[in-house]
This record gives structure tokens, C-alpha cells and sequence, in this order.
């Protein structure tokens, strides 16, 4: 069940209300539905759990496919076809293995007081240089 495109996705997030009402009336009246994105795409969204589990787990939905030119985009930037976020199947697999092996929750734990060390550090870098400042250089 689709409806008529219910505007710009993502939705805007009122203050102090878990969801933005959209999502609501789409999960009751069209679960699955066209929305247009911040680049102009169109794109399809699916609201409901049990769709988004099947839709996730059907094979004939690919992240390669979503990497590849003329595919709708979020915006400007996306993770790209070498990248785990834009891989699927056997390769995507293998990689995943080898990066959750690094990130067990004792691992992660015993990491954590150098990551608050290192935060702290960059921190107190970026105040002393003064405005304005660039997070992500």
C-alpha cells in the first residue's frame, strides 16, 4: 500500500515527541510509501518493523546497488562500494568477522580510558586554537 509522496524525508523531529507524526500515519495508512530526499531523489520508505525485517533480509534489496550511479542518495556523501556499509553478501560477511572480532564489549571496555584521554586531548586542542573550529579535521 502506497500513498501520495507525504514530503521530504527524513521527517522533522518535534520537540519533546518520540516520532515525528508522519511516521505514525504512514506506519497506520501506507506502510510502504515514495518520498522525496534532501537531494531530490525519490526513494521508497518502509515504516513497519516486520516489512523493514523482510525487506533486510530478502537478497534482491542490495547496499552494493544503492552505491551504484543513478541510485537515490541521502545526500552528498555516501559510504561507497568499498566501504562494509556499502557491501553485501560474502564480502560483507567476511569483513564484518574481522572488524567485530576488534570490537567484543570486554575489548571496547578496556579501550575506554584511553578513548576518554584522547577525546579530552582533542578537546582542549580545539578550544585553545579558538573559533572558528573544524571537527572533522
Amino acid at each position: 500500500m502506497t500513498t501520495e509522496d507525504p514530503g521530504n524525508f527524513p521527517f522533522t523531529f518535534p520537540p519533546g515527541i518520540t516520532q515525528p507524526p508522519e511516521l505514525a500515519r504512514l506506519r497506520e495508512e501506507a506502510p510502504v510509501t515514495l518520498v522525496t530526499l534532501p537531494t531530490g531523489d525519490r526513494a521508497w520508505l518502509v515504516t513497519r518493523y516486520e516489512d523493514v525485517k523482510q525487506v533486510l533480509a530478502d537478497p534482491r534489496f542490495s547496499r552494493a546497488a544503492a552505491e551504484l550511479p543513478g541510485a537515490p542518495q541521502m545526500g552528498a556523501s555516501n559510504p561507497g562500494p568499498d566501504v562494509l556499509l556499502g557491501m553485501d553478501g560474502p564480502e560483507h560477511a567476511r569483513l564484518r568477522r574481522t572488524a567485530t572480532r576488534h570490537f567484543t564489549a570486554r575489548r571496547v571496555e578496556a579501550l575506554r580510558p584511553w578513548t576518554r584521554r584522547l577525546a579530552g586531548q582533542l578537546m582542549d586542542d580545539l578550544i585553545s586554537a579558538g573559533p572558528p573550529a573544524d571537527l572533522v579535521s
